[in-house]
């Protein structure tokens, strides 16, 4: 069962910064135009269901660039230490990976946050 939401007025934008969640999100206000409710619907729908995932593989991926360099520039400490080396480049990617999730999740909802003030200017 799908859980919507559909919001006709501005009390009901706090809705969206509760810790309900809701699998659709569509704005049907009556003072803006039938395009503009899609758009911000659209909008506010992508922020609110963000999961951290790109700018967690943002994070993997520039850590597996910067780990790949370390083992080339320290060549000589990977031979003696191979094991030790590939532990530490393991743990590194995943923190970083946890890290871009963590700020990914953060930032979307700094925009939820922002959309929902936006939208609180522009219904009056």
């Amino acid at each position: 069962m799908e859980n919507n939401l559909v919001i006709t007025n501005k009390e009901a934008l706090s809705l969206l910064l509760s810790n309900s969640t809701f699998d659709r999100i569509t704005f049907n206000f009556p003072n803006l135009k039938a395009s503009y409710n899609q758009y911000w619907s659209e909008k506010v729908e992508k922020v609110y269901h963000a999961c951290g995932c790109t700018t967690g593989f943002q994070f993997m991926f520039s850590s597996f660039i910067m780990s790949i360099l370390y083992l080339v520039l320290r060549f000589g400490h990977v031979i003696e230490h191979p094991y030790r080396t590939l532990m530490e480049g393991f743990v590194f990617i995943l923190v970083m990976t946890l890290l871009g999730k963590v700020i990914g999740l953060f930032l979307a909802r700094i925009k939820l946050m922002w959309y929902v003030r936006e939208i609180k200017k522009i219904t009056f």
